[in-house]
């Protein structure tokens, strides 16, 4: 059978070759036995089915989605042969992220799917592609960073054409997952494309906590909606929020966090604005530490260190140097990205602290009633027991019978508003302190 040969190149950057055979009376039905492409690369042309060689500077998988996303099935045809291609780049940009020092080996399947050995900086390991529906993608990693390209921006479901619009199914399991630097530990994701709904079952393990969710994502050009439901079990507070960016915002504790929530974009894009659900915290055997202005600013809220920056107190020392605590337990819940909470209630060897009110996230404001009760009672009577046992006896059953007396009359109440960078406290109740004596 007569056969040809096609060569294209451009300068010494991009070559190509295909070779064909004629078939038909006339050699009217042309097929291509086998070729070669190449940028960047040498050329080498296989015995049989495709090879595709890349090795450039940057490749930006984005831009060429976008440019290529019209293209219908009938343009975007190729020659059903077996594909083996290579991929070096310094630098990929993909779905907004950045993979560097890239080099991919990849080969077709019958089931028209992909085999592929990826290593990186960012992603090393095993991925497998079944192209049935909207596809399913399985990846076994030995590491896998997602690093969000400089100016990128995320990804959006708005538009037919965008790579989200069919959500394909997943089964990724990593054994070192990194978020924008953070060691978040070994993750597993199982999802499923069922009528246009992402349906998907996440863990991340690690040695300080173990997160387990199951959720809901409906990506929709008129609005994206996100379920999700969790349990946060910590092992070690300090450690964990370490590995969070958070270095010394609180020592030792354990903690369990449970939640329902719900919001209107992806599941890697809160919406504040939007910000539906439950939450359900206790903690345990912890102390907070002394945070610096503008450092885990949620976490200065619950440690009531603008408190003594505001007021002279008696008890100073219990929150400016950080509040130890033996409890936390509270329900909260959301509505369009504000926490309201009616019994939220910190336990500790010095104080107990009873909170309700309210916590913007949008606008990053507060507007807390915060009662304050220093634990002296009991104190005072085993003092007293020492010192006089009868009185101290008699004192020590009082505080019982009548739940903390001594606590109830030294309770403090305050009002607590404004940004969380700036708050502003007012004394709603309790006693007076003494003014300050004026140096002489």
């Amino acid at each position: 059978m007569p056969r040809d040969q096609i060569d294209l190149s451009l300068g010494n950057v991009m070559a190509a070759r295909f070779i064909r055979r004629h078939e038909g009376e006339r050699g009217e039905k042309i097929t291509v036995e086998r070729g070669a492409f190449a940028l960047g690369e040498p050329l080498t042309l296989p015995n049989a089915g495709i090879q595709l060689a890349v090795n450039l500077k940057q490749i930006d998988a984005d831009f060429w989605q976008r440019m290529l996303g019209g293209m219908d099935d009938k343009s975007s045809k190729l020659p059903k042969l077996a594909i083996n291609a290579s991929l070096k780049t310094r630098e990929l940009i993909l779905f907004g992220n950045t993979l560097n020092d890239l080099e991919l080996k990849a080969t077709t399947t019958r089931d028209s799917g992909w085999r592929a050995e990826i290593k990186s900086r960012d992603l090393n390991g095993e991925l497998a592609w079944l192209n049935q529906g909207a596809g399913r993608l399985s990846a076994r990693l030995k590491q896998l960073a997602i690093n969000p390209a400089a100016g990128s921006k995320p990804l959006s479901v708005d538009g037919d054409k965008s790579p989200l619009h069919e959500l394909p199914g997943l089964d990724i399991e990593v054994d070192q997952f990194f978020m924008r630097g953070k060691a978040y530990g070994k993750l597993k994701l199982i999802a499923d494309n069922r009528d246009g709904t992402w349906e998907a079952k996440l863990d991340i393990d690690n040695e300080d906590g173990k997160l387990t969710g199951e959720g809901k994502w409906r990506p929709s050009t008129a609005q994206a909606d996100t379920q999700l439901k969790f349990t946060l079990q910590v092992k070690s507070i300090e450690k964990l929020l370490a590995r969070l960016g958070y270095p010394d915002a609180l020592r030792r504790g354990n903690a369990t966090l449970e939640g329902v929530l719900s919001w209107n974009d992806a599941p890697f894009a809160i919406d504040y604005p939007s910000l539906d659900g439950t939450l359900k915290v206790e903690a345990a055997k912890g102390q907070f530490n002394k945070l610096e202005p503008g450092v885990g600013r949620l976490l200065g809220i619950l440690s009531l260190q603008s408190l003594p920056r505001r007021i002279t107190l008696d008890f100073r020392d219990i929150f400016s140097q950080g509040m130890a605590f033996d409890s936390i337990k509270g329900q909260l819940s959301l509505s369009h990205g504000v926490i309201d909470t009616q019994h939220f209630e910190i336990s500790g060897p010095s104080a107990n602290i009873m909170m309700s009110g309210s916590v913007n996230l949008t606008q990053e404001t507060q507007n807390l009633k915060v009662r304050v009760k220093p634990t002296v009672g009991e104190s005072l009577a085993v003092g007293a027991m020492l010192a006089h046992p009868a009185a101290g006896a008699i004192a020590w059953l009082a505080d019982k019978i009548l739940k903390n007396p001594i606590d109830q009359i030294f309770s403090f109440e305050y009002a607590v508003t404004g940004s969380w960078d700036d708050p502003k406290v007012a004394k709603l109740s309790g006693p007076q302190p003494k003014p300050e004596s004026t140096p002489q």
